[in-house]
C-alpha cells in the first residue's frame, strides 16, 4: 500500500487562465517533472482550464440533509471492504474511510501582497491583491469522522482558516491537497476525485470541480474563500456531463420548507452572488414576507433586506414594503438596492444595511436651487470604487436650462461611490454647439477604471431635426463631444451613433449599423470592423450589426452579432483581426458528434480575459432535439473556442453527488448590457464564473455558479 507521509517537493505554478499545476515527489510513486493536471475541459490545451471555488453557505444554504452523523449507509452493513481498499478492517461507508495522510498544523500571515501557505502537500497560493489586509492563514488537519455522506474518502479532511468566519478573496486562489490512490477502489478511476467542502463539520457538503494530477497524488481546486475540504469519490458513479458547479443556492435557508420560487441575480467581482428571491412555503404571504435580498459577501448566503421586515435605522414600524432590482449593483465589498418602505423609497447601500438618498426628500447635493433627488436613472460602479449616477431631479422652483428636451432636469454625478459630486444637469446648452441648441443624457452610460464616462445623447434646437445623436465623454468639469450622427470621418458618413464602450485609456468605441468605430483623442473616430473586412480562415464580413449592441473588453476586444458571407453569427474583433465564434446552421459547438445545427442565439457578454458568454438554441430540424432541450449556454475559453456550461433537460450536480435535470435557464443582466468592465452587474466575472438561475424538472430554482474552461 501507498503511502503519502513522507514529501520531498512541492511546486504550484499557476498558469495563465488560471489553471493550477501541481507536482510533488512523494513515497511509492515516480514523478516526471513535466507532469501536469488532467485536461478537465476537453480542449487539448493548458492555457485555460481553471476550477471552481466554494462559497460561503451555513448548515441548510444547500437545501441538503444529513442522516445525524450515519453519512450515507447505503446498506445497513455497508463495509469499505466491499468497495474498496479497507484500511483499518472495519471502516464503515458512514465514516467514509480513513486516511494514512498527515497533515502537520501550520499557521503564516499573509498580506495583500499574497504568500504561500503550505503543509505535507496542502497548499494555498495567495495572489497579491486577493487580500484587503493582513490575515494569518492556518492549516490543520481535523478527525476522518469528519465527511461527507455517500462518498469514499481517498485523502484528509482539511480546514483552511484565517481565525475568523469568513475570509472572502478579491479573486480565486488556488488549493491543492493531497490523496491516496491506493484508497481508490477497484473499477474506479482517479480521474473521479472530486473535493468536496462545507463550512461546519456537520455539513451539508458540496461538490465542486477538481484536477486530478496523478502522477504527483495531487489534486487542485480555486476557492473564494476558506472551508473545510474532504479528497473523496462519490459512491454512486455521476453520470451528468454538465460542469459541476462551483457553488450552488438551492435554499433561502429562512426555516424549515421555505424555499426559492423565483431568483433574479448576479454576481459581483469577487464571485460573491447578489440574489432577489420570491419565497414559498410555510408561513410564506404573497405580498407580506416573500421578497428578499440576500448576498454571499460575508460568505454565507445572508439576507440584505426581506419585505415585512424593518428598515435599518428608520422609526419602529417602517417596513420594507418592496425591493426593486432595476437599480442594484455590487462591486468592490460594496451593495447598491432600491426598495419602497411603507412611508418613502429610497437607495439604500451597505452590508449591513443603511440608507444613502431618500427620493423627494433629501436636498442635492452641488445645485444652488432647491432641488431633490427624484429617482435614480442609471448606476454605473467599477471595482476600485469609481462610480457614476444619472439622477432624475425633483426641481419645483425652476426647470434646467431649456425645456425643448423634456422639462425633467438631469444630474449626473462622478466620483467615489461613498462621495460622489454632481458633475453636470441636462438638458442644457450642448457645448461646441451654436446658441439655442441642447442636450440631455440618455440611459446608455459607461464609465472606466479611470473614472472617465462616455455616454448618449438627444440633441435639439435649430441646428437638429428630430432629436440628432450624439456620445460625449466626461473626465473632468467639461464634456467633450466624440461624435455626432451626420458627421464625416475616416472618409464616410457616420450613421445614429450607438455606444459600446470606453476603455481605461480613454478611447470610445461605438457602432452605426454599418460599421464599428473606435475614437481616440489624437486621431478621431476610425472603423475598425466594417462590411467587407476579412473574417479568420476565410470569408467576408457582409453585415456587422442585428438586433443587439456590440459589447467591449478593454483594451479593445469587442463581440458583436453580425454576418459572414451573408450567414449569422456572433464574431469578435481581437484588436487586429475578426473572429468568427459560433455561425447559425453549423454544428453545434462542444457535443458530441454528429452534433445538431445552431438554430440562433440570442444575448452574450465578454469578460477582461476576452472569454465569451453566449445563450444559443438548437435547431429542432434535427431530430435528437426539441422544445425541452434545445437551450444552451456557452462560454469561450480564452482562445475563443466555445464550452457547453449548461443545456436544458441535462443532469446537472446540486450537491455531494445528486443530480437533477435542468427544465429551464436564464442569466441576468445580459439583454443589451454593456459588460462589467463598463461599470454594469453581470453574471460574468472576469475570474470565469458564471452566475446563472436554474429551474429543474421537480420544481425546485437554484442559483448556481459554473466556472469557465
Amino acid at each position: 500500500m501507498r503511502t503519502v507521509n513522507h514529501w520531498k517537493t512541492l511546486l504550484i505554478l499557476v498558469l495563465g487562465g488560471g489553471l493550477l499545476l501541481a507536482i510533488a515527489a512523494c513515497g511509492g510513486k515516480s514523478v516526471s517533472s513535466d507532469a501536469g493536471p488532467v485536461d478537465v475541459s476537453g480542449d487539448l490545451t493548458n492555457e485555460s482550464d481553471s476550477l471552481g471555488g466554494v462559497d460561503g453557505q451555513d448548515d441548510a444554504g444547500l437545501g441538503e440533509t444529513t442522516d445525524g452523523g450515519a453519512t450515507g449507509d447505503l446498506e445497513e452493513d455497508a463495509t469499505v471492504d466491499a468497495l474498496s481498499s479497507d484500511i483499518s478492517g472495519d471502516a464503515t461507508v458512514s465514516s467514509c474511510g480513513t486516511t494514512s495522510i498527515v497533515i502537520p498544523e501550520v499557521s503564516k500571515s499573509v498580506g495583500t501582497s499574497g504568500g504561500t501557505v503550505a503543509s505535507a502537500g496542502v497548499q494555498i497560493e495567495i495572489p497579491p491583491s486577493a487580500l484587503e489586509s493582513d490575515k494569518t492563514i492556518t492549516i490543520r488537519q481535523l478527525a476522518d469522522t469528519i465527511c461527507p455522506p455517500n462518498v469514499i474518502r481517498v485523502g484528509p479532511t482539511v480546514e483552511i482558516t484565517a481565525n475568523e468566519a469568513h475570509t472572502l478573496f478579491a479573486s480565486l486562489v488556488p488549493v491543492t491537497l493531497p490523496y491516496e490512490a491506493a484508497l481508490v477502489p477497484q473499477g474506479r478511476s482517479e480521474n473521479e476525485i472530486k473535493v468536496y467542502f462545507a463550512h461546519t463539520p456537520d455539513g451539508p457538503w458540496q461538490m465542486l470541480p477538481t484536477t486530478v494530477n496523478e502522477p504527483a497524488d495531487l489534486l487542485g481546486i480555486e476557492v473564494p474563500h476558506l472551508t473545510y475540504f474532504v479528497p473523496a469519490i462519490p459512491l454512486v458513479p455521476l453520470t451528468t456531463t454538465l460542469p459541476i458547479p462551483t457553488r450552488i443556492f438551492t435554499s433561502p435557508n429562512l426555516g424549515p420548507g421555505i424555499e426559492f420560487a423565483q431568483i433574479d441575480g448576479f454576481l459581483t467581482d469577487n464571485g460573491s452572488s447578489v440574489v432577489l428571491a420570491t419565497l414559498r412555503g410555510p408561513g410564506i404571504v404573497a405580498g407580506t414576507n416573500d421578497v428578499v435580498l440576500m448576498s454571499s459577501q460575508h460568505g454565507a448566503l445572508d439576507v440584505v433586506a426581506r419585505i415585512g421586515d424593518q428598515v435599518p435605522g428608520a422609526p419602529v414600524g417602517t417596513l420594507f414594503e418592496s425591493i426593486s432590482n432595476s437599480h442594484w449593483i455590487a462591486n468592490g465589498g460594496d451593495l447598491l438596492f432600491e426598495a419602497k418602505t411603507t412611508s418613502y423609497t429610497a437607495l439604500f447601500r451597505g452590508f449591513p444595511t443603511t440608507e444613502w438618498v431618500r427620493y423627494q426628500d433629501t436636498d442635492v447635493v452641488g445645485t444652488t436651487a432647491s432641488r431633490d433627488y427624484s429617482f435614480l436613472d442609471v448606476v454605473r460602479w467599477q471595482p476600485n470604487g469609481a462610480s457614476a449616477y444619472l439622477f432624475f431631479l425633483a426641481d419645483p422652483l425652476q426647470p434646467c436650462e431649456s425645456t425643448t428636451i423634456g422639462a425633467e432636469c438631469q444630474g449626473l454625478f462622478l466620483g467615489s461611490r461613498l462621495n460622489p459630486t454632481l458633475a453636470l444637469t441636462t438638458p442644457s446648452q450642448a457645448l461646441g454647439l451654436a446658441a439655442g441648441n441642447y442636450y440631455r443624457v440618455g440611459n446608455e452610460l459607461v464609465i472606466n477604471s479611470n473614472g472617465t464616462v462616455a455616454f448618449e445623447v438627444d440633441l435639439a434646437g435649430p441646428d437638429f431635426v428630430d432629436d440628432e445623436h450624439a456620445i460625449y465623454t466626461l473626465s473632468t468639469s467639461t464634456p467633450t463631444r466624440v461624435v455626432s450622427e451626420g458627421d464625416v470621418a475616416d472618409g464616410t458618413g457616420v450613421g445614429i451613433p450607438l455606444l459600446i464602450g470606453v476603455n481605461d485609456a480613454g478611447d470610445v468605441f461605438f457602432e452605426d449599423g454599418l460599421a464599428i468605430w473606435r475614437f481616440t483623442e489624437l486621431g478621431g473616430a476610425k472603423r475598425i470592423v466594417r462590411v467587407g473586412d476579412p473574417v479568420e480562415g476565410g470569408g467576408t464580413m457582409t453585415s456587422t450589426a442585428a438586433f443587439a449592441r456590440p459589447i467591449l473588453a478593454p483594451p479593445d476586444r469587442i463581440v458583436f452579432r453580425g454576418a459572414k458571407d451573408g450567414t449569422s453569427g456572433l464574431f469578435l474583433y481581437t484588436g487586429t483581426s475578426i473572429r468568427a465564434l459560433v455561425l447559425v446552421d453549423a454544428p453545434a459547438p462542444d457535443l458530441p458528434a454528429p452534433a445538431p445545427p445552431l438554430g440562433g442565439f440570442g444575448e452574450f457578454t465578454i469578460n477582461a480575459k476576452g472569454q465569451v458568454l453566449v445563450l444559443g438554441e438548437l435547431s429542432e430540424a434535427d431530430s435528437t432535439v426539441d422544445a425541452n432541450n434545445k437551450a444552451c449556454l456557452w462560454v469561450s475559453d480564452t482562445s475563443g473556442a466555445l464550452h457547453l456550461l449548461l443545456r436544458a433537460g441535462s443532469t446537472l450536480v446540486v450537491g455531494d453527488g445528486s443530480e437533477k435535470v435542468v427544465q429551464s435557464f436564464r442569466t441576468s443582466y445580459l439583454v443589451f448590457g454593456r459588460g462589467r468592465s463598463q461599470g454594469e452587474p453581470g453574471p460574468f466575472t472576469d475570474d470565469g464564473e458564471v452566475g446563472v438561475e436554474v429551474t429543474f424538472t421537480d420544481g425546485s430554482v437554484a442559483f448556481v455558479v459554473l466556472r469557465a474552461p
